[in-house]
């Protein structure tokens, strides 16, 4: 039976290289049951590569967030399966772990057991159809690159429910348009300020930075400042746009506040999500692009 499954497995990731841009043909991993299959075009789709922890915000919401997750443009296929009552999770998992080696998979992030965290986690970011009890769940991520360097991704995760393990398994491919920044030289002129998640609220780095800058802009005379709002990639695009304006407004405030500024002229802009500096994939990419960038115009220094 391993074997049959090996040989299952190892063809339908063929296949999946060798036209990917049809549906992938997925064969169970033992004699199982197919609870669900699809196979669709993602304008963003997020991989989780980091643990999935359970937050809450100061401004009140709360939910589940992957600590690091890779956003692909790209093809996926999905398959979730019910596998014999009576069998475990973990011969499963290992022996999608083998079968991926021997495509020349690179394993990028991996967790096993309660390491995986709540299932509503991952209920989140794979599928509402997965139920089980959480010390029997495994997961991985891996990568392989193909022709014209083309990345594929393969996503497996199992979890057991009464006895019965329930698989998903999804490909991703090809993957071509690798992760492209703003023009950071255009920032090179300008201060940033970083911002904490989902929040107006400056990190205390940057709060003694607007100070200092807030110095310059009086020393120096300054007439004008421009001030430009940015957010990661995580909720809608709209939201993210509104979050930059209220930083930009929130850093505004600030500087109208310091004495001698009140009649500061300043225009307040907002980006969201476009443009980031750094990778959203990453949550250091992430928290570089929770910013307000502020640009100084019109400056004479006094004498």
């Amino acid at each position: 039976m391993k074997k049959l499954v090996s040989i299952l497995l190892l063809c339908c990731l063929k296949v999946a290289f060798a036209d990917p841009y049809q549906s992938v043909l997925y064969s169970s991993l033992s004699s199982g049951k197919v609870f669900y299959q699809s196979t669709r075009q993602h304008k963003m789709l997020e991989l989780v590569s980091g643990e999935i922890q359970y937050l809450r915000t100061e401004d009140g919401a709360e939910g589940y967030q992957a600590q690091q997750v890779l956003q692909l443009e790209a093809q996926s296929s999905v398959r979730i399966v019910d596998h014999k009552p009576g069998t475990t999770a973990l011969p499963l998992y290992r022996d999608v772990e083998r079968q991926l080696e021997r495509l020349k998979f690179e394993t990028l992030y991996r967790c096993d057991y309660l390491q995986c965290g709540d299932i509503s986690g991952w209920q989140l970011y794979l599928s509402d159809k997965l139920l089980g009890k959480e010390d029997t769940q495994h997961y991985l991520l891996a990568k392989a690159t193909g022709s014209g360097n083309a990345e594929y991704y393969a996503q497996f995760y199992i979890v057991e429910l009464d006895d019965q393990p329930r698989s998903f398994l999804r490909l991703v491919g090809p993957v071509s348009s690798p992760f492209q920044p703003a023009n950071q030289a255009a920032d090179d002129d300008r201060v940033s300020l970083f911002f904490l998640y989902d929040s107006t609220h400056l990190l205390e780095q940057s709060r003694r930075e607007l100070t200092a800058l807030a110095a310059k802009i009086q020393r120096e005379n300054v007439s004008k400042v421009v001030i430009t709002g940015h957010a990661d990639n995580h909720g809608a695009p709209a939201y993210n746009r509104a979050l930059a304006m209220r930083r930009a407004d929130h850093v505004a405030a600030e500087l109208k506040s310091q004495a001698g500024l009140d009649s500061l002229h300043i225009e307040r802009l907002a980006q969201g999500e476009a443009n980031p500096y750094a990778d959203n994939r990453f949550a250091a990419g992430r928290e570089q692009n929770r910013r307000v960038t502020v640009q100084l115009l019109g400056s004479s220094p006094q004498e």
